[in-house]
């Protein structure tokens, strides 16, 4: 139960108008210090057929979370998942 949620805006290349209307939302795991970290361990979950599990904890997080907002910052939340999890 270590993983955490972090919303990334995506900022265009061109300077648009005001703030970013999109967030990837990234999974994070904290390291001894509690500074958070990619998961580096995501190469071998894939290997050994732990992707799946993984992705459906993602999303049901970021579903989770995102209804509770009375309202939401951004316009869109994008997710990444595995090739696996989509087959």
């Amino acid at each position: 139960n270590a993983f955490q949620l972090h919303a990334q805006p995506i900022v265009p290349i061109q300077s648009g108008d005001g703030a970013p209307q999109r967030v990837e939302i990234l999974l994070r795991v904290p390291d001894a210090d509690g500074k958070l970290i990619a998961p580096v361990f995501l190469p071998a979950a894939e290997r050994y057929g732990h992707m799946t599990m993984i992705d459906r904890w993602v999303v049901s997080n970021v579903i989770r979370r995102l209804a509770r907002l009375e309202r939401r910052e951004y316009v869109e939340y994008n997710v990444n998942l595995s090739a696996r999890s989509i087959t």
